[in-house]
């Protein structure tokens, strides 16, 4: 298979990690709050990080997209795992919109190492865009794989 370039919907076979952020961990029960998949302000989609685009095991594939993240992950924050096919088919069965995965690398800049697993999730609204968006960020809970510390321990 051919790598995708910028734009380009990711394999409906892979998967993505999303970081979210620690506001929306519930500190008690420890669970994810449908929010921290939705786009932030100013954003026009929410990121991940393809996680295929990087060799096997898991592991190691977790290594490299923390090894060259541009934001500081907070300490309760989690990275979160979906596959995403599920996750576009469960929108567009649940939803009347259409959330596609698309290649977003990103390449060096200044003491960012390039990124060729970041990956945007187009047709997602924003945080606190009604009734739809809380939807939209429920559905997305349903889809999660895994969860795993921010921080390996």
């Amino acid at each position: 298979m051919p790598s995708p370039t910028k734009g380009d919907r990711l394999p409906a076979d892979h998967h993505v990690l999303r970081y979210i952020r620690k506001k929306d961990v519930d500190r008690d029960k420890n669970a994810i709050n449908g929010s921290g998949f939705l786009a932030r302000p100013g954003e026009d989609a929410p990121s991940s990080n393809w996680i295929e685009c990087f060799p096997a095991p898991l592991t190691n594939q977790i290594a490299e997209i923390r090894s060259r993240k541009r934001i500081q992950y907070e300490k309760r924050g989690k990275l979160v795992r979906l596959n995403v096919s599920r996750i576009e088919q469960h929108i567009r069965d649940n939803t009347v919109s259409e959330v596609q995965f698309v290649h977003d690398q990103l390449e060096e800049l200044g003491k960012y190492p390039a990124d060729p697993s970041h990956a945007l999730a187009k047709g997602v609204p924003q945080i606190g865009a009604g009734p739809d968006a809380e939807l939209i960020g429920d559905l997305f809970l349903d889809c999660i794989l895994d969860t795993f510390e921010v921080i390996p321990g």
